[in-house]
């Protein structure tokens, strides 16, 4: 590489760091010493170095994820909203693979642009970032993807995995009106899983969880998006661990066709007349 290509890339990388939400330090970091799927996985190795080459990558082959294997968190998580997912997400990238589903979602930097695609279907759609409100079977729950404050008022644990989390409500706002729902949701998160702004984005407007600038682990919601009483948590994570992915992970597979309609990636059509039955929600006036 030579002198100005370098200084391109590492001007590149000291712009994503900036936006990155702040990570595990390295191996003795609370998250590492406390998770029981990621005792022996140092984290340093995803930061520095490692996350230059991939930036470097970026700006030299317009697009594609190329050099080393790239350190992501995986977490098997379920929503009341989507169901279950693998989410797999580090600071320059994010893929979901709803389980059983046979599709996927993926974006990475430096554009964030929006991928879903299915093999068995040979479809895929795309979105830029700012446009990507998550799939269409999804509209119901598109009150969440509004932006609030959300405000740590406790620390503990995850049960499930030893996580450090972070306690969340939302923060009242002058001439913000919530929902029943946002007024009640609770949501813990853990600092310690490097991410970015923008794959937060991505992963809550596809898992339909508020957008907390911090990977949540679980959701508590007093009163489900339906106004009903809800048995369960609408957000749980049932394990982490940390893993080595190649760069193809977050790449779209060659030989499919592009299509307008998501549904022909998902396999799945919504019913038309179901949002107006839902009083909590928002989504009349988007159709």
């Amino acid at each position: 590489m030579n002198k100005p290509t370098a200084l391109f890339c590492l001007s590149l990388f000291a712009a994503a760091s900036q936006a990155t939400a702040k990570g595990p330090a390295g191996q003795n970091s609370p998250v590492v010493q406390n998770s029981p799927v990621a005792k022996n996985s140092p984290v340093a190795k995803n930061s520095a170095a490692a996350q230059n080459g991939l930036i470097c990558a970026h700006a030299a082959g317009g697009g594609k994820l190329t050099g080393k294997q790239i350190k992501v968190w995986t977490l098997r998580q379920r929503c009341q909203a989507g169901g279950a997912y693998m989410v797999h997400i580090c600071p320059t990238a994010v893929r979901l693979d709803p389980v059983d589903r046979g599709y996927s979602i993926v974006a990475h930097a430096p554009q964030w642009v929006v991928y879903a695609f299915s093999k068995k279907q040979k479809a895929y759609c795309t979105w830029p970032l700012e446009r990507y409100g998550g799939l269409r079977k999804d509209v119901l729950f598109g009150s969440w993807l509004q932006e609030r404050q959300w405000q740590t008022f406790a620390r503990g644990k995850h049960k499930e995995t030893g996580l450090n989390v972070d306690k969340m409500r939302v923060f009242p706002q002058k001439g913000v009106e919530l929902t029943t729902s946002e007024k009640d949701a609770i949501i813990s998160a853990c600092p310690d899983i490097a991410c970015s702004v923008a794959g937060i984005k991505v992963y809550a407007r596809t898992v339909k969880v508020p957008p907390t600038k911090v990977m949540p682990l679980e959701g508590d919601i007093a009163k489900s998006l339906f106004g009903m009483n809800s048995g369960s948590k609408y957000l749980s994570t049932s394990a982490v661990k940390q893993e080595n992915v190649p760069p193809s992970f977050f790449d779209m597979p060659p030989g499919l066709n592009k299509v307008a309609d998501d549904t022909s990636v998902t396999g799945v059509k919504e019913d038309p007349g179901f949002a107006e039955l839902i009083p909590d929600m928002q989504v009349k006036n988007q159709r």
